[in-house]
């Protein structure tokens, strides 16, 4: 979060305003905090059925035929996507640019310099936006966007021949890739999915189909010379490998650089992160039993699902969601799970320092946020995804009570 260091993070809760519809609005829909907590906005659709942003308790000049994906920016900017005239913008705080597309959607926002993409279709090909400036080149379909950590790049699955109905001939030939800031390697796979850049983001990883039946994972293009069963998302360690699970032997292992680094004992492995010199990802030691493993080694609990898998900065702790087939959800922090089952619970985020960990749960139909295992606020008509302060002393989150937003500051010593 880009305002962070600029947040009032003086403990207590504040009320922010009233979320009842403004005179005018025929209705509104969901509330979007800012970073800060210091505002909230909302699409609402005026009575003679046009839409705009409410920003708190005023409304942006737009006047558009719809909006969505209406999403602050980690330095606060709020985007949005607005139908005008039968054709789509990209708005960033009620200015409205004069570039129109057929279609936008699906906002990104990188890591750092809070930088805006937003992937768009015109004249039925594929591209996208970084900032507002579009792909020089654009494809007959796109998927799997991604912007890198800095905001400077983008990248996207992408198609790069037509493909008629039953066309199995081009398809077997390969016709899909990866392309960055619109330029398409030059090998072409099956298919490919799960892209990503490593840390200096020189390379993009991707996982690729071979044949119908061989998988592996192309670097910059270059797939490893190893092929497998299956293979899924992969990742960049810190000396700039790549890891991504694969399937050989009837088992999933962790390959790194296209040879075995975890041996392929487990019934299924994903989702792996490389942090602080340790490799952690999900895993089923056996047939439908998950858990989290580091280095190869399986936490000793096991739940039916296993999901959202996060790691400190420092790569010695990690955190995860379990749950019976999406009902009683629990929170597993170091291979232990948490006193407590939700209805819900959200992604869990670990402060800067790894010290503290957080999460937003429900349960009976009412809202809570939860630091190292104890309820810190509860009884919420609503709340969303809570924040550390950048020396980890302070977590703020927002909640809506009633009719009012509120925003809290907790100390994590508490």
């Amino acid at each position: 979060m880009s305002q962070q260091k600029e947040c009032d993070w003086t403990p207590g809760a504040r009320p922010v305003g009233t979320i009842t519809p403004l005179e005018g609005c025929a209705w509104q829909e969901e509330i979007v905090p800012s970073p800060d907590g210091e505002s909230f906005a909302a699409v609402v659709v005026r009575e003679d059925g046009t839409s705009t942003v409410r920003v708190n308790d005023r409304m942006w000049e737009i006047e558009a035929e719809k909006l969505s994906f209406v999403k602050y920016a980690p330095d606060g900017r709020l985007s949005a996507v607005a139908r005008l005239d039968g054709e789509w913008a990209a708005v960033t705080d009620d200015d409205v640019p004069e570039e129109r597309y057929a279609y936008l959607w699906g906002t990104l926002f990188s890591k750092h310099n809070s930088r805006i993409a937003i992937p768009f279709q015109q004249d039925m090909e594929y591209g996208m936006l970084l900032e507002n400036k579009p792909w020089e080149t654009l494809y007959g379909s796109a998927t799997n966007f991604m912007i890198s950590d800095s905001g400077m790049y983008t990248c996207a699955v992408v198609r790069t021949a037509q493909l008629g109905q039953a066309d199995l001939e081009s398809f077997n030939k390969g016709i899909y890739t990866v392309a960055v800031d619109g330029e398409a390697w030059e090998q072409t796979f099956l298919n490919a999915w799960s892209p990503c850049f490593d840390a200096e983001e020189h390379r993009v990883a991707c996982t690729v189909r071979v044949t119908p039946f061989e998988y592996s994972i192309a670097v910059n293009g270059q797939r490893w010379s190893e092929t497998f069963a299956c293979a899924w998302e992969p990742c960049f360690d810190e000396t700039g490998a790549c890891l991504a699970p694969v399937r050989k032997s009837g088992g999933w292992g962790l390959a790194r650089n296209g040879s075995m680094l975890w041996k392929p004992s487990f019934a299924e492995c994903w989702t792996p992160v490389a942090q602080g010199g340790s490799v952690w990802a999900v895993v089923a030691p056996t047939f439908g039993a998950f858990t989290v493993a580091c280095n190869g080694t399986p936490w000793r609990c096991t739940f039916p699902v296993v999901t959202d898998l996060a790691v400190s900065a420092d790569g010695k702790r990690a955190a995860a969601l379990a749950s019976y087939d999406n009902t009683r959800f629990r929170i597993l922090v170091d291979g232990k799970a948490w006193d407590g089952e939700y209805d819900m619970a959200w992604p869990v985020f670990f402060s800067p320092d790894g010290r503290h960990i957080a999460a937003h749960v429900r349960k009976g139909g009412r809202e809570a946020i939860v630091l190292d295992g104890k309820l810190v606020a509860q009884d919420l008509d609503q709340a969303w995804n809570p924040v550390f302060s950048p020396d980890s002393a302070a977590l703020l989150f927002c909640s809506v009570k009633g009719d009012t937003f509120f925003r809290h500051v907790v100390k994590t010593e508490n």
